[in-house]
């Protein structure tokens, strides 16, 4: 454009100086001299240049600048962006595991990856998509890339790093945030729950990223969601749609709750000293409820105010209970023990289970056991370290039970079974017991005598510690042969009828009658 305004400006009749101070060129005069120059050699006026374009008119009068270009290596730039987008590697990453190796020829990774660059600036792979956003509709979430050191752990003596999730809703930006020790399932579920919670109202759609925790495999079309995660979603009635792998646009409005709260709040955050979660998370959702109520920069309103008068009224209520997390996992009944092994604590299933897998569920109250989608076993979760073992005595084969009752024994419970008997038994096992200086030592003896009432009758058993409290006995020996002996005194012989048409009594021979 300089070069036709400096041919305008000299059929005009103004002089090179003229022309170079004009504000509509600007230029040294030296510039405006070798333009004319160039302009008279290549016979080019100001109407002529009028029908050239802009770079043929340049390579008219400057063709040194169009020569000697070295031509561009072989690059098919459409090839490897797809491959980036496909794999999610870094295009670093692709320039040494693919491009490389084997090219003789290859570019150095600066030329590889701006040309790549150039391709999608060209073809618009780099430009945001105007999305139309629906009051209410959708809520996206992420971790923050920061895990700043705020929470200072006494036992370890040093600041321990946290994880920030993050969460950002429907057409007001809303943001959530809530500090996490990990970002385990457990952190990932309960982040979204908590975030529900804070918006008191449901979305139709949760878009997350792709992290293992809410995506199980990967895929552009059929991603296979988490099946806990998917739990969670059937439980609030929420679809998930996770965000394609690296393509951080598709949560864009998550990336920016993460930059705000990176940028904004953890500054603050760093000048204070917590020493638990729950400390750092009320002075974050005190920092949060900041920036919600703080004025949008090229919109009116805040983020609390858009969102309590277009989101809200378009969202649906929540559930009357927050969801529960529950970690499922499967596992295979002992074959010694009829257990199974969570979290360093055994717990019992149906014996005739022994071998076979089932799906245990745990919350953080109980541990459940499914069987063919049946439930067959359900436990209190422990977390002591006195007790390995949870076992329902349902669960056991009669031999088991048996000798877990007699485990729970003790002197006192013997007595009270006695009693039932009557006073002498009670009276026996009593002085039983006291025989030992350790009554454990008695606890066998105890059980042999009480048993007896099942194999005899609980008189026979009342009759014989009679018996043996008289004559000062004692002793499962004593009371067995006592019972038995009572035992056999009680038998009474049958009788037989002596009816029969050949058998002739007393009556016949008394009355003198003869064959």
């Amino acid at each position: 454009m300089k070069i036709r305004e400096i041919l305008r400006l000299k059929e005009s009749g103004l002089s090179n100086t003229q022309i170079a101070q004009s504000l509509t060129v600007q230029c040294a005069r030296s510039t405006v001299v070798e333009v004319l120059k160039r302009s008279k050699q290549a016979d080019i006026t100001y109407a002529s240049s009028q029908e050239l374009s802009d770079q043929e008119l340049e390579k008219v009068l400057y063709p040194r600048k169009y020569m000697g270009k070295r031509p561009k290596a072989d690059l098919d730039e459409e090839h490897w962006a797809r491959r980036i987008a496909e794999t999610g590697k870094t295009c670093l990453a692709i320039w040494e595991d693919e491009y490389l190796p084997g090219n003789e020829k290859a570019m150095s990774y600066g030329g590889f990856s701006l040309r790549i660059k150039k391709w999608k600036e060209k073809n618009g792979s780099n430009l945001d998509y105007p999305k139309n956003r629906k009051a209410g509709e959708i809520m996206e979430t992420d971790w923050c890339g920061d895990k700043p050191s705020l929470v200072y752990s006494q036992r370890q003596q040093k600041f321990i790093p946290v994880h920030i999730f993050v969460a950002s809703i429907g057409f007001s930006q809303k943001v959530f945030a809530k500090a996490y020790q990990d970002e385990k399932q457990e952190s990932w579920i309960d982040g979204h729950t908590q975030a529900f919670e804070y918006y008191q109202a449901l979305p139709k759609v949760v878009v997350p990223d792709n992290t293992k925790t809410a995506v199980k495999s990967p895929h552009r079309y059929e991603p296979e969601i988490n099946p806990v995660f998917m739990t969670w979603a059937e439980y609030y009635n929420v679809a998930i749609v996770p965000a394609r792998v690296s393509k951080p646009k598709d949560k864009d409005r998550a990336e920016n709750a993460s930059n705000l709260v990176q940028q904004r709040i953890l500054p603050n955050l760093k000048q204070q000293v917590f020493f638990d979660l729950d400390e750092l998370n009320k002075e974050l959702l005190r920092e949060i409820e900041k920036l919600n109520h703080r004025q949008y920069q090229r919109r009116s309103g805040t983020r609390s105010s858009v969102f309590k008068s277009v989101d809200l009224p378009a969202m649906r209520p929540l559930p009357a209970h927050p969801f529960v997390h529950k970690e499922m996992k499967w596992v295979r009944v002992s074959k010694n023990n009829y257990h199974v092994l969570f979290h360093h604590h055994q717990y019992s299933a149906p014996f005739s289970l022994a071998g076979e897998k089932v799906l245990l569920v745990a919350s953080n109250t109980t541990i459940e056991l499914l069987y063919n989608n049946q439930r067959v076993a359900l436990h209190g979760r422990s977390f002591s370290e006195k007790q390995y073992y949870v076992t329902d005595p349902k669960h056991m084969p009669q031999s088991h039970q048996e000798q877990q009752k007699a485990d729970g024994m003790t002197g006192e419970r013997y007595v009270r079974w006695a009693e039932k008997y009557g006073s002498n038994t009670a009276y026996i096992i009593g002085a039983l017991l006291e025989q030992y200086a350790i009554e454990q030592q008695a606890y066998n003896a105890c059980m042999g005598i009480l048993r007896l009432a099942n194999k005899y009758s609980p008189a026979l058993l009342e009759a014989a510690c009679k018996e043996a409290k008289e004559k000062h006995l004692n002793g499962y020996k004593t009371i067995n042969f006592l019972i038995e002996q009572k035992a056999k005194q009680n038998i009474k012989p049958e009788r037989r009828s002596q009816e029969h048409d050949n058998i002739r009594g007393s009556q016949y021979y008394a009355g003198g009658q003869q064959l």
